[in-house]
């Protein structure tokens, strides 16, 4: 008689803990924990984006006045007034610094300048000689810059540096000639009867005949 009652207290037990086990993963439900998933961080385009440029140092100082201005690229120029004086500076960082006069005078004894009148509407300019080169800034139209030719009388052109839209500021023009008293060129050393007229150089206006 105890073997048969031993027998189903075995049988009883194992289908308990049989019950147990399919029970298990219900019981854990109530006890799992859902963990967010980690936001990934943006995404860093810094790394793929070059460094800013510095900011570049304007040439005119606070108490000046900016006659003329613009960003070349590679350069900085700038006509800057002081009272009755003005000077022309030139900068390319790491390479070259230049100025004009070197000592303060009036600006109607260091510069010439002019208008010029085109179809499409009017330019200016203000021109100096400088170590025997011909030096000239510039607005025509939309276009602004500067001009170096070989010497005071050649029409060949050393360089030309064309400014960037968006960085020029200029005063020049009619006005600011008249109430600085600024004339235009003297004539030409070997031809007296001549004036000297600047022209615009082709590499203002790529796509016309020149003016």
């Amino acid at each position: 008689m105890m073997k048969p009652l031993m027998a189903l207290v075995m049988i009883s037990t194992m289908l308990i803990s049989e019950h147990a086990a399919y029970a298990l993963p219900h019981t854990r439900k109530h006890h799992h924990v859902h963990h967010k998933k980690a936001a990934s961080p943006a995404a860093d385009d810094s790394a793929s984006k070059p460094p800013p440029a510095p900011e570049r140092t304007p040439l005119c100082n606070n108490d000046e006045t900016v006659i003329f201005g613009c960003d070349t690229g590679d350069a900085l120029v700038a006509l800057c007034q002081s009272h009755d004086t003005m000077q022309y500076r030139f900068s390319q960082p790491g390479l070259l610094d230049a100025h004009y006069p070197d000592t303060p005078q009036p600006m109607s004894q260091a510069f010439r300048g002019d208008i010029m009148e085109f179809p499409d509407g009017d330019g200016a300019y203000v021109t100096f000689v400088q170590n025997n080169q011909r030096i000239t800034v510039l607005t025509a139209l939309d276009a602004a810059g500067m001009s170096i030719k070989k010497d005071p009388t050649s029409e060949r052109e050393v360089s030309n540096a064309i400014c960037r839209k968006g960085t020029i500021s200029s005063q020049l023009g009619k006005a600011f000639f008249q109430t600085n008293k600024i004339t235009p060129p003297d004539s030409l050393p070997d031809s007296p009867h001549e004036p000297y007229r600047f022209r615009v150089p082709l590499d203002f206006y790529p796509t016309s005949s020149g003016l």
